[in-house]
């Protein structure tokens, strides 16, 4: 196998998802899923109180706790996305790589809030993957973290990810301080993924286990003081999966998977810092498409509700087809006032403070743009060779972007291709 290979085995085997996925690939598994776990409901109705029995009680839902609506409906006010605001100009520059390293053996994954520091993954040995540390724009491959697929970073050079245990399956970790540390996983748990972090240290993400609940997975807290807490969604009716992003203020951005009904439907979910919830609201009431958040800066929250309506753009002739049959609705919320905007084809994969999103433009070739109060604007790259978007990120303040591209287009989320190109955006 060659470099590029195994790094794209590194990829599929930690169990990272990457900043940029596309959502139509991701929720075509998520639709696998819900048709398998048909069968699975009816067999599966008898052990509600596993998790009492492996201990991690902590995740079912409060006895006195109100219900939250199972059918979320649209309780915040939807407004078409309409250009209103000036092109966001942009420059592109080369993120630099590590001498030795060729251009399939490296990936820039995520950005800090302050725009300072970008984590990524390189080739580290035969069968591993190490971290790649930007600072300023200067590259570092850490001694103690050869071993260690990075998922996000904070402004304090924090990197939350995954890192091998005692038997070498991949376990949530954090990068602090020049070492290497694992994350508690609960009893019962075979897999635990970190997918983000705050300034403070604390970390979100998902476990996982096949003694565990039906649901795939379940979202998970990891304190910056230590220990670890499963988030409750206070109702039977919705199981907590997967967990973000978190603010500093402790607010949680996830999903949570709908079991009141034949299907189980992920719907995007938020926590307050006392982790009691909420449903986010949607454009429309859905039963079998899947939606879900994908993350959170500020006020302002991206993520998917179900399928595109209405008029669909027409599929290019260099396109195979039967990948984007059901292109996604993207959504942007306002988390203070209940709002969201629907984004027609504009695929989000990163938002800042002040509300410009970084994604796709054209979601059949991935390629990167920029959104700003409606307006959105294709972004320069170095190489039109390498043009496809597969990971991404966006400072706080918006002026500081990355993103990792590759040759369109990649067959699946599980084998993008290389060469990579890496770009730094100054906006």
């Amino acid at each position: 196998m060659n470099a590029e290979g195994k790094l794209r085995s590194y990829a599929a085997h930690d169990d990272v998802p990457p900043p940029r996925v596309l959502a139509e690939e991701v929720l075509a598994t998520a639709r696998r899923q819900v048709r398998g776990r048909r069968i699975r409901l009816a067999a599966a109705a008898g052990i509600g109180t596993a998790l009492v029995v492996l201990g991690v009680a902590a995740a079912l839902p409060h006895p006195g706790a109100a219900p939250l609506p199972a059918h979320p409906s649209p309780s915040g006010s939807a407004r078409p996305p309409s250009p209103t605001g000036p092109p966001l100009h942009c420059t592109a520059e080369p993120l630099p790589a590590p001498a030795g390293l060729t251009a399939a053996q490296r990936t820039a994954r995520a950005i800090d809030p302050s725009g300072r520091y970008i984590a990524g993954t390189y080739a580290s040995g035969a069968n591993t993957s190490g971290l790649l540390l930007w600072t300023d724009g200067k590259p570092s491959q850490p001694a103690a973290a050869k071993q260690f697929s990075a998922a996000a970073v904070n402004s304090r050079a924090v990197v939350a990810g995954k890192a091998p245990d005692a038997d070498g399956r991949g376990q949530a970790a954090v990068f602090r301080d020049g070492k290497v540390t694992l994350l508690p996983r609960p009893f019962g748990a075979t897999s635990s993924t970190a997918l983000a972090i705050n300034t403070n240290g604390d970390v979100v993400g998902r476990i996982s286990g096949s003694t565990l609940p039906t649901n795939t997975s379940l979202a998970i807290l990891w304190p910056a003081g230590g220990g670890y807490e499963l988030l409750p969604t206070g109702t039977k009716d919705l199981t907590p999966e997967s967990a973000v992003a978190i603010r500093d203020d402790g607010v949680i951005l996830g999903t949570a998977r709908r079991t009141g009904d034949v299907f189980s439907v992920p719907l995007p979910y938020l926590w307050n810092a006392g982790h009691t919830g909420r449903l986010l609201p949607m454009p429309r009431e859905l039963t079998e498409e899947a939606a879900g958040a994908t993350a959170m800066a500020g006020r302002w929250a991206i993520g998917v509700a179900g399928n595109l309506q209405g008029p669909r753009p027409s599929i290019p002739p260099d396109v195979d087809g039967t990948r984007f049959s059901t292109p996604q609705a993207y959504v942007r919320w306002n988390l203070d006032t209940g709002d969201f905007d629907e984004l027609g084809t504009f695929s989000p994969t990163a938002a800042s403070t002040t509300g410009v999103m970084l994604g796709v433009s054209d979601m059949y070739h991935g390629t990167p743009a920029t959104w700003r109060a409606g307006t959105v604007t294709p972004l320069p790259i170095l190489d039109p060779s390498r043009a496809w978007l597969v990971h991404s990120g966006i400072s706080a303040d918006g002026t500081t972007a990355f993103g990792t591209l590759t040759p369109p287009p990649p067959p699946s989320i599980d084998d993008p291709l290389g060469p990579y190109d890496l770009v730094l955006w100054k906006c």
